[in-house]
């Protein structure tokens, strides 16, 4: 009788973390590679190619690689795509949000010109029109 409630017991456990598996809902995973909803992307090149950075968090400073590289983001971003649909991107020429800025507008792609090009060390989510605050 000992043996049936463990397994009844372990029986009504596994199928708990089933349903809870298939009612959770699905979320973007940060630096998988893949530019998913709500996502900061950053790439090595233009036209939003080579390595991707991908993330949903702000950046204070650029420390990370492109994503299966071992290729440094700082200063190396030619293009990015901003996929959140609440917040503008702002990119900063320098760590801790300084320097020179370049906005993305929420659900906006760019390619990184001029004297930007190969620039940013830093970035953050804000909704407004002027950068971050403290940057």
């Amino acid at each position: 009788m000992r043996k049936r409630r463990g397994f009844l017991a372990a029986s009504a456990l596994s199928v708990a973390a089933v349903v809870g598996a298939l009612a959770a809902p699905a979320q973007a995973a940060s630096y998988d590679g893949s530019c998913n909803a709500d996502e900061a992307c950053l790439y090595r090149y233009a036209d939003y190619t080579g390595g991707i950075y991908d993330t949903i968090q702000s950046k204070q400073s650029y420390t990370g690689t492109y994503y299966g590289t071992s290729v440094a983001i700082d200063n190396t971003v030619s293009s990015v795509k901003n996929r959140d649909t609440s917040d503008n991107l702002w990119l900063y020429q320098n760590a801790y949000w300084s320097g020179d800025t370049w906005g993305v507008p929420k659900g906006a792609s760019t390619n990184l010109g001029g004297s930007f090009d190969n620039m940013p060390s830093s970035h953050c989510w804000s909704p407004a029109t002027s950068g971050c605050p403290g940057g």
